[in-house]
């Protein structure tokens, strides 16, 4: 039993990393035209449906970036698609840093951790305070993303203010 369930869990992770290849074109591609880095892209893939394009959320968010109905019409994109739901996610990400989170802190950690809460929970439930809503669920995911940003190894992250990139400095 050991050994089938070491095996079930090396697969999974050896298709997860396959997975996630796979869809590096889109991410470049997305990360190209929205400004997003493509790191902060895939650890977003990563935390909301670990590279599963038909994951669908109990709140009914679809695809790899999970995006809610709403969402995925108001940016235009098919979110069964991975290619669009990847363009969709990050043309978000891109609204929210522009619209909502650049304009309320020059200080680029707290604009990530924003810009993560705001994607997670909404923007309505970050604004006006500015802050990370008190729901367990996007404290636990805004650690999450940081904490793939960060790398199994620890390290810095570093936020451009002007494009959204990230940089990881080994720590």
């Amino acid at each position: 039993m050991a050994v089938v369930l070491g095996l079930f869990l090396f697969v999974s992770v050896f298709e997860a990393e396959a997975c996630a290849n796979s869809y590096d074109i889109y991410i470049s591609d997305a990360s190209k035209v929205y400004g997003i880095s493509p790191q902060l892209i895939r650890a977003i893939i990563s935390a909301e449906s670990n590279f599963n394009p038909k994951a669908i959320s109990r709140k009914g968010a679809v695809g790899l970036m999970q995006l809610m109905p709403g969402t995925a019409k108001a940016m235009n994109v098919n979110p069964l698609d991975p290619r669009e739901n990847i363009l969709g996610g990050t043309k978000y990400l891109n609204y929210l840093y522009e619209e909502r989170v650049s304009t309320f802190t020059n200080d680029p950690t707290k604009q990530l951790q924003l810009l993560l809460a705001c994607y997670n929970a909404g923007p309505e439930s970050v604004f006006p305070e500015g802050r990370i809503p008190p729901f367990e669920e996007t404290q636990a995911y805004v650690r999450k993303v940081m904490r793939t940003l960060r790398g199994s190894g620890g390290g810095n992250i570093k936020v451009s203010p002007s494009t959204t990139q990230v940089t990881v400095n080994p720590g």
